[in-house]
């Protein structure tokens, strides 16, 4: 499967639903320094679990 071929189920996942069923959220930040230098610093969270309750 090429990274461009989406299952017509997740087609239409809000940017959240894709979040919560991805197995890497990276948080990223860029500073702009002193005469146009450029800095970053990021976390990885990996994995959080999603528990589903099925509704009767």
């Amino acid at each position: 499967m090429d990274l461009e071929d989406v299952l017509k189920e997740l087609q239409g996942l809000t940017k959240i639903e894709e979040m919560l069923i991805a197995q890497i959220f990276l948080v990223i930040s860029v500073y702009c320094l002193y005469e146009g230098q450029y800095t970053t610093s990021g976390l990885a969270h990996r994995d959080f679990q999603v528990h589903y309750i099925k509704l009767a």
